[in-house]
């Protein structure tokens, strides 16, 4: 790829899959832009161990069909931002923030210059660490696959030298720059791109049993004004719970790779002397999340997995099901036709596809039911009014494990927590019926699970009513994350209400 305008395109849709935590297989891509009118499409050629994924033939469609084969960069860029502005919705309750990174009001508190001026403001360049989003943007930086192998090995030359040169690096930041500037600029940047290109490519490897399949061809977020998060982890249809590897160590990486990596870092950190530097190491090679500066979304800072770090337990299988939640009832969501007519119906009513993104025809969604099963990682039920089963269906739930879902590619879920995406019925809407079937399915999860468990949800940033009904239930707004669809605010309900 010989072509610097070429590359450009390249780098900047390598960001994009960054950016929104995507993690795509080998093969065609679409990634629908609804809020520019445009989809974008490419070849994924290859993903890396690290997770770094090389696009290429890349195009930009329109609504009206036609195709622009080879899009020009400035253009591109501005589309990518346009469309991550809208997501982002101004930044709802804003993006996590690492220790001494604290963010205001969605932007970095280190300066309301936008995320060119404030990646470039937080003095690494001053302390010798090069390599930030900012100045990433003019070398290639990870987008393009990261900095090449010999600028990352520094002055001698393979694995071990690159480490060396790391530490050193290192040794005369800490202190001057928060750590997570320094494990961006150096190690997200620089150490992993670099590794990922050795021997013993991978096809994908987030965190939980799964691989995922990129933004897939749909924006579901939640059934429209109401009390909806998400298309959740369908097979066939994006990030779903596919198979795959976790974010620990991966065989096959060859000496140059992710375990040369590992190994040339482990021996770093134990010869290093207690302090700053030997615990940043050590958190190099075992926090499950590192943390990295988007290049083209206006969150100032996102998590990505760390192939570094070791394999963590699988999440179980399934989750759990109450049967009977205070005033409702639920029952398994079936692939019979009168489930599947009743929840296509509700699918195509425009209050609910707004944010559900889901208005398939009867026989797509019979499809949809019946991936649903046992061993799939998740429940698809109906509600009802237990005192009144005659009346029908209330609502229809999804629940499923955090920890097998594209969302713990950017927010740290546990093995035991239980997901929740509803859509209520249209004739329910306006009624509070959301909220109390929420709070009351909430309160059945949290009471047959054991200390810590936790209900997530994860609705559209845009979709202010449903965040509504969920406070409403009790959970509480922690962080926005950017997920390949959409991004997302993320609430909790735990044990401590």
């Amino acid at each position: 790829m010989s072509d610097p305008v070429d590359r450009e395109r390249h780098r900047l849709v390598s960001a994009l899959l960054l950016d929104t935590g995507a993690r795509p297989e080998p093969g065609p891509l679409l990634v629908p832009l609804p809020a520019v009118g445009l989809s974008l499409l490419c070849e994924v050629a290859e993903v890396s161990p690290a997770g770094f994924s090389r696009p290429v033939r890349i195009a930009l469609g329109d609504t009206m069909g036609h195709l622009d084969r080879a899009p020009d960069p400035a253009e591109l860029a501005a589309v990518l931002r346009a469309e991550l502005t809208d997501r982002w919705a101004g930044g709802v309750v804003g993006g996590g923030a690492p220790d001494g990174c604290a963010t205001a009001g969605g932007r970095d508190a280190r300066g309301a210059g936008g995320a060119g001026s404030a990646r470039e403001s937080d003095g690494a360049a001053g302390a010798g660490v090069s390599g930030s989003a900012g100045s990433a943007r003019a070398s290639g930086g990870a987008g393009a696959r990261g900095a090449s192998a010999g600028t990352a090995a520094g002055p001698g030359g393979g694995p071990r030298g690159a480490v060396d040169a790391a530490v050193a690096r290192l040794r005369g930041a800490a202190g001057a720059v928060p750590d997570a500037v320094l494990t961006d600029a150096v190690l997200v940047r620089e150490l992993l791109p670099a590794a990922g290109n050795g021997p013993g490519r991978a096809t994908g490897a987030g965190p939980g049993p799964h691989t995922g399949n990129g933004p897939g061809p749909h924006t579901g977020n939640g059934p429209g004004p109401h009390t909806g998060n998400g298309p959740g982890p369908h097979t066939g249809n994006g990030p779903g719970p596919h198979t795959g590897a976790g974010p620990g160590r991966h065989a096959g990486n060859g000496p140059d790779g992710l375990a040369g990596l590992v190994r040339g870092l482990t021996a770093a950190r134990d010869r290093e002397p207690g302090g700053r530097v030997r615990d940043l190491l050590d958190r190099w090679l075992t926090e499950p999340h590192l943390w990295r500066r988007p290049e083209l979304h206006p969150m100032p800072w996102h998590r990505i997995p760390n192939p570094l770090a070791p394999a963590v337990g699988a999440a179980p299988a399934d989750p759990p099901v109450p049967v009977r939640c205070g005033e409702f009832t639920l029952r398994p969501a079936l692939p019979r036709p009168d489930d599947v007519r009743l929840i296509a119906g509700w699918m195509r009513t425009p209050s609910v596809s707004r944010f559900f993104g889901q208005p398939w025809p009867d026989e797509r969604w019979a499809r949809e039911l019946a991936g649903h099963g046992p061993g799939s990682g998740t429940a698809a039920l109906l509600a009802g009014r237990t005192g009144d089963p005659g009346a029908g269906p209330v609502g229809y739930l999804e629940l499923y494990r955090p920890a097998r879902h594209p969302l713990a590619r950017s927010f740290p879920a546990a093995p035991g927590d239980v997901g929740v995406h509803l859509a209520i019925a249209p004739g329910e809407h306006g009624r509070g019926v959301g909220a109390a079937l929420l709070a009351a399915v909430a309160g059945a999860l949290l009471a047959a699970a054991g200390p810590g468990a936790r209900v997530l949800a994860e609705p559209d940033a845009r979709n202010a009513a449903a965040q509504r009904a969920f406070r409403r239930a009790g959970f509480r707004p922690v962080e926005q994350i950017a997920l390949p669809h959409k991004d997302a605010v993320v609430l909790v309900r735990d044990q401590s209400r």
